[in-house]
């Protein structure tokens, strides 16, 4: 018995004939017959079932076959462990990022490394809208997913991995009545005109969830698409808005701004939190992304921005 009789044992139990199993495994019909009456000679017993139209797995053969796939899948991780160890791991990793969250890490940068040290990964990036995220991890087109996290948000098939977390500001122009303090109590903001994205997005969702908390009503000056928009109104005195500190500070409108602490009595505010969604994995997935997705997990925290 050798490592070929498993796959081709394998082979016709998920393709459920002689001929599909066959050109599933490249060779022909014939020589895939007597690859599996040599294992069933060897192992002294019947593991299939022929008929005319379609090929059955014998209670034997229902056991041999799923020992056989864990066989051959700790077979494929111990190659692909090597591969790694001698820096030739091969996969496809497919990422998705919002814009907004640039400046938390420095993605250009860690590509860069993971190209030089794995050239067998192929990288994609994806920019993504803060409804895409968890479908697309979801359906299998991409692989991983920087998202902010939202408590009433939950994918099934998605597993969550805590990324960031970063406190939320207010925002202010230079010239703006609030520009001279350092901080501001929650219950403030009602007397703020707020510049709000839009209802869908993630941070307005955390922002009118702080307000109704705290018993709070505020007037929606504008409601824009995007964080930089957000900015650049507020940048331009239009009002003020809740940002969390480091888009604040990475923003390209950063030199017309100024940030207070939000702050409330007695009570401890939510902070801006950032996930990594990955697709939930079985044992027997692509061992070759598994891999590629957990050493690019393990560099992601060299290159998060200070």
């Amino acid at each position: 018995m050798d490592i070929r009789h498993l796959k081709h044992i394998v082979a016709l139990a998920d393709e459920g004939t002689f001929t599909a199993a066959a050109a599933r495994v490249h060779i022909v019909q014939s020589a895939l017959s007597v690859s599996v009456r040599e294992l069933e000679s060897e192992l002294g017993v019947q593991l299939v079932e022929r008929t005319t139209r379609r090929t059955s797995l014998t209670p034997a053969g229902e056991m041999f076959v799923a020992k056989a796939r864990s066989t051959l899948l700790h077979l494929d991780d111990a190659v692909q462990a090597v591969r790694a160890f001698k820096g030739v791991v091969q996969g496809r990793l497919r990422i998705g990022i919002l814009q907004s969250l640039a400046p938390y890490i420095r993605l250009p940068e860690l590509l860069e490394s993971m190209r030089s040290r794995y050239p067998g990964i192929e990288f994609t990036v994806r920019s993504l809208t803060s409804k895409q995220g968890p479908a697309l991890v979801a359906s299998g087109d991409i692989d991983l997913s920087f998202h902010p996290a939202c408590p009433d948000e939950k994918t099934r098939g998605v597993e969550v991995t805590p990324f960031i977390e970063d406190a939320l500001v207010v925002v202010c122009a230079k010239s703006h009545a609030l520009a001279g303090r350092r901080d501001l109590r929650v219950d403030r903001l009602s007397e703020q005109r707020l510049v709000h994205l839009s209802p869908e997005r993630t941070l307005r969702k955390v922002t009118d969830r702080i307000l109704d908390e705290h018993g709070l009503v505020n007037e929606v000056v504008y409601e824009v698409n995007d964080v930089e928009t957000m900015l650049q109104f507020v940048s331009s005195g239009l009002g003020v808005a809740v940002v969390p500190s480091k888009l604040a500070s990475y923003s390209t409108h950063r030199n017309a701004l100024r940030s207070l602490r939000l702050v409330a009595a007695g009570k401890t505010l939510p902070k801006w939190r950032v996930v990594i969604l990955t697709r939930e994995t079985s044992p027997g997935s692509e061992t070759g992304l598994r891999m590629a997705k957990d050493i690019f997990l393990a560099e992601v925290p060299k290159f998060l921005r200070k």
